[in-house]
């Protein structure tokens, strides 16, 4: 209980420190992603700012649908209880068919920015993410068209141009940092989501970590810093850079592969959690020592965190705020350390 009172304190003379703009000052972004049909609405005192996931195209993909307007209406209102939080409407999810369509035609891409604008105004949010993961492939399921990448540079130019320069504007970028003309968007945007995590897929005789900071054999050889560092390469300043964390792990066969953290102890309680220290990643392995699942925990968190921290990353996102362990474990290490030196 003491515990709580003190880092609730704390957490209270953060947010008095926080500064003025959308940026709150030189302070650190910690942005929590919070899905529409999932249960809790987020303690507002872990987190800088939340993007409402998601917002959904109509069916003429030309504007935007609220799936759960009461959901999004309390996310907003948590500003009373932080003043200085942002909330920002994400665009995407499962149903990103219309982002190709729309950015194609000059007059949808009109309607959808007004779409946008109207529920800015209407809910008070900060601004939009765009979760467009794969324009010009259809590697994400999708339809895609060769011209996207131009279509999705259009796009940005004329949303910041009609929300004008105090709306947040961000977008979701991969880990490859493929399929997508930076050099067309970064101009118009405050941040790109660098996912951080999904680096491996698993496969039906191997598993490899999903999110693991460092090359290594056990966990596989891209990683998190090369993503990193690819973006950069790419043209994206480390000061636009978010940094994506899972809580979430990535499995195969007999377990689920997607795993949120507060379920870890229903599938995984027979396994043993090892460190890779090359890696800077736990794992729970099998009697053989064998990974059989990648995921976070607090070690590697704070390892992240150096490395942002050294790279001069603007700050971290995580998806989501309901995978998180049900005392919030990781949201609360990661506000604690994010604002310490």
């Amino acid at each position: 209980m003491r515990g709580r009172l003190l880092l609730l304190l704390l957490l209270l003379a953060l947010i008095s420190l926080l500064g003025q703009n959308k940026c709150f000052a030189n302070n650190k972004i910690i942005l929590a992603y919070v899905v529409q049909n999932q249960r809790h609405i987020p303690n507002p005192l872990l987190m800088t700012h939340i993007i409402y996931a998601f917002g959904e195209f109509n069916n003429d993909n030309d504007g935007i649908i609220i799936p759960d307007t009461i959901k999004l209406e309390a996310i907003s209102k948590l500003k009373r209880i932080n003043p200085k939080l942002s909330v920002i409407l994400g665009i995407g999810g499962k149903k990103r068919e219309g982002f190709s369509e729309m950015a194609s035609d000059k007059y949808n891409r009109t309607k959808f920015i007004k779409s946008i604008d109207f529920i800015l105004n209407k809910y008070q949010l900060d601004g939009v993410d765009l979760d467009w993961e794969f324009p010009t492939t259809e590697k994400g399921g999708h339809t895609a068209r060769k011209d996207d990448d131009i279509n999705y540079g259009l796009l940005v130019k004329e949303l910041r141009e009609y929300l004008g320069e105090n709306k947040w504007i961000s977008f979701y970028s991969n880990n490859s940092a493929a399929w997508i003309d930076f050099k067309r968007m970064l101009p118009y945007v405050d941040y790109v989501n660098v996912s951080g995590y999904n680096l491996n897929v698993p496969f039906k005789d191997k598993i490899l970590h999903h999110s693991h900071l460092y090359p290594s054999e056990t966990c596989g050889l891209w990683s998190v810093s090369n993503s990193i560092k690819r973006h950069i390469e790419k043209g994206v300043p480390p000061h636009k850079i978010l940094l994506g964390l899972p809580f979430f792990g990535r499995s195969k066969y007999p377990f689920p592969t997607y795993v949120e953290c507060n379920k870890f102890n229903h599938f995984f309680h027979e396994n043993e959690i090892k460190w890779d220290d090359k890696a800077k990643a736990p794992y729970f392995a099998d009697k053989e020592g064998n990974l059989v699942m990648g995921f976070d925990n607090e070690e590697s968190i704070s390892e992240k965190i150096k490395f942002l921290k050294r790279m001069g990353l603007s700050g971290i996102f995580y998806w989501n705020y309901d995978g998180d362990y049900n005392n919030n474990k990781l949201s609360e290490f990661i506000i604690k350390s994010m604002y310490s030196e």
